[in-house]
């Protein structure tokens, strides 16, 4: 909270009167270029700590955190990104990811936390309606922003091929495929192999080492 508070602003979408309308009285209007609904100050998350990478924003959500990344995938499973030790962590980014979301799979993870906060409310994409009412999230990095779109989610193992990371060419439209095929939402979000993927992970607890995953596409915003 301190953090959104210190780096975040909410945008506000233009307005438009119409002619015969009172001009005190502007009404909302789609924007011609879509932005997302949050600007992020980098320079100031920086000054708390540089490992910040990114913010990710799903509307009408509690998800609403810094992503964080080290030189693993332990430090900030109970830190806050200052450092001190705290059991819901951080959002992190997998080490083996490049920071600037280049890469054809990126995998950001967080705690499934009993009070929904960090990626409680993530198995919630297991319902149908809860996939309709939060198709999208935002992604917003230091060199632009991103309208994710979610096209699946599923629950898998902490060792699936999910998390590989590293595809063929040839490999990723077998990997886009297969997670529509298990996925628990349908969707008709069009992605090839020429995309770039976002996943969110927590753990899940069908069995031992379970997680849920949901994942979209990145559609990069003027």
């Amino acid at each position: 909270n301190k953090l959104s508070e210190l780096a975040v602003s909410t945008v506000t979408q233009p307005t438009v009167t119409h002619p015969h309308d009172d001009p005190s009285a502007p009404v909302p209007t789609a924007p011609t270029e879509e932005k997302a609904p949050v600007c992020v100050n980098f320079d100031a998350l920086w000054e708390i700590n540089r490992d910040i990478v990114a913010w990710v924003h799903i509307p009408d959500t509690v998800v609403d955190y810094p992503i964080a990344q080290s030189q693993d995938n332990d430090y900030y499973l109970y830190r806050l990104p200052d450092g001190t030790y705290n059991g819901a962590g951080t959002l992190f980014l997998d080490y083996r990811c490049s920071d600037d979301f280049t890469d054809f799979v990126s995998v950001i993870y967080g705690h499934n936390m009993k009070n929904d906060t960090m990626f409680g409310q993530l198995t919630s994409y297991k319902k149908q309606s809860y996939y309709e009412a939060h198709p999208v999230l935002y992604l917003l990095t230091p060199k632009g922003d991103y309208r994710v779109e979610l096209f699946a989610g599923y629950t898998t193992s902490s060792d699936s091929q999910t998390y590989r990371l590293i595809y063929a060419q040839d490999e990723k439209a077998a990997f886009i495929n297969r997670a529509k095929q298990v996925s628990d939402f349908q969707t008709d979000v069009e992605v090839t192999d020429l995309d770039r993927l976002l996943i969110l992970s927590t753990c899940a607890y069908e069995y031992k080492n379970a997680r849920y995953v949901v994942i979209g596409v990145l559609r990069p915003l003027p």
